[in-house]
């Protein structure tokens, strides 16, 4: 969806692909809470929301980048903390509301919440006046004989597989096969969803925080720094597998530092491509790509969760989840270096 909700941005501005997402996130919930078999819940709640949120995503995660300079990361940063305070606030709630009216209210209830914060957001947001008069490229295929780009794309792809796995793990929930991992040390359903309402709060404060290094250091630096800790977690997490209060500490650490990835991310790519009007073009082709790990990541910790001794069934799959995020922010090192070597101005694309 890269470079459709692009194009759309480019010719009707970011509002109007906004309207559209809202109108499909909503649509999906209210049918989902109709659907009687599997094809019609991946049809409404796995296609629609999905395109939906594709729509609402891609053209506003870049809007704070153009109306900050110094501190482009800590407003990125502060701006995609909502989602995490989101989790804070609707994890729990839907535990509660699948208990006592059970799913198809759950969705109708969840698709009316939808629709008052996406038409609001809708309302608020607004696009800088210089990216106005500026004609986009959809698709721009010189962004790929860059070498600080090729860097992120390659980085963008790996990373992504490390950074989807353990939402597909942590959550606590009693119909998943193989259990979950929250499950398998020992934590009932409603624990699994407050511990992950709260592990959502701080992956808000995560965010700004983590925006506020990027400003700091520099966006890729941070991002080399603040994604080599991430494995550390990870592994020591699987070492410790309790619900001691020092493994929920590590996992509230691992749960910040993961803000880096849409708080800095932005700023990063915004900091290689130094035009803002060929960023959304950037994210275009780096989201484009990402569709591979987001489809193949949770199938592969599947494989890896199930193929192995009922004794060791999550070690491997934190293993890879842990090898991926470190080979990852090593080839941010490539993507410092090629702009240290071209210079704060990339001539290639010149700035604004």
């Amino acid at each position: 969806m890269g470079p459709v909700a692009n194009a759309i941005t480019s010719r009707y501005g970011v509002k109007f692909p906004l309207l559209c997402g809202s109108l499909l996130v909503v649509l999906g919930l209210e049918l989902a809470s109709l659907a009687a078999e599997f094809w019609q819940l991946f049809l409404t709640e796995g296609v629609m929301v999905g395109l939906g949120y594709s729509l609402l995503f891609i053209p506003s995660i870049g809007i704070p980048s153009q109306w900050f300079l110094k501190r482009r990361a800590l407003a990125t940063g502060i701006a995609t903390a909502g989602s995490g305070l989101g989790g804070l606030v609707l994890s729990p709630i839907v535990q509660i509301l699948l208990v006592n009216v059970g799913a198809a209210w759950c969705f109708r209830i969840m698709g009316f919440l939808s629709l008052l914060i996406c038409l609001g957001a809708t309302a608020l947001i607004k696009s800088h006046p210089d990216a106005k008069v500026v004609e986009y490229k959809i698709f721009d295929i010189n962004l790929l004989k860059h070498r600080g780009f090729q860097f992120q794309l390659i980085f963008s792809f790996i990373n992504l597989f490390g950074y989807i796995i353990p939402f597909f793990y942590v959550p606590a929930t009693l119909t998943s096969s193989p259990p979950a991992y929250a499950e398998k040390i020992g934590l009932p359903p409603s624990t699994g969803a407050l511990f992950v309402g709260i592990l959502s709060g701080i992956n808000a404060a995560g965010r700004i925080l983590c925006g506020q290094a990027a400003d700091m250091w520099g966006p890729i630096n941070a991002m080399i720094c603040l994604r080599r800790i991430l494995p550390c977690h990870l592994d020591v997490c699987e070492l410790l597998r309790s619900a001691s209060p020092v493994c929920y500490c590590l996992r509230s650490h691992w749960r910040g530092f993961l803000g880096t990835h849409t708080a800095i991310n932005c700023a990063g790519r915004r900091e290689i491509i130094q035009s803002f009007t060929k960023l959304g073009s950037g994210l275009s082709i780096i989201y484009l790509f990402n569709v591979i790990p987001l489809i193949f990541s949770s199938p592969i910790a599947s494989a890896l969760t199930v193929n192995f001794s009922p004794s060791l069934p999550y070690e491997y799959t934190i293993l890879f989840a842990g090898l991926t995020l470190c080979f990852g922010a090593s080839l941010l090192l490539g993507a410092a270096l090629s702009k240290k070597k071209l210079g704060e101005g990339l001539s290639e694309f010149g700035q604004e």
